[in-house]
């Protein structure tokens, strides 16, 4: 098993067949701080937003860059 430093969780996710979304297994360290940057391809107004490149880098790619400085977060 695990120590006591990182007690791991895993669980399975189960989304609704609406939305018709996989089932997802994932392992969480309870004692890590993370980011989650959610992001969309389909805008319905800017459909491909976050790939829109912003000096030469797609936007989504600038959120990813900022996270990873914040001092907070242990990952992103």
């Amino acid at each position: 098993m695990f120590s006591n430093d990182f007690r791991f969780v895993e669980f399975e996710l189960i989304f609704s067949t609406f939305l018709k979304l996989p089932l997802v297994s994932t392992i969480i360290c309870i004692n890590e701080k993370i980011a989650v940057i959610p992001a969309r391809l389909h805008s319905t107004r800017f459909p491909k937003k976050i790939l829109y490149p912003i000096d030469n880098k797609p936007m989504v790619a600038h959120v990813f860059d900022q996270a990873k400085k914040a001092k907070s977060l242990d990952d992103v």
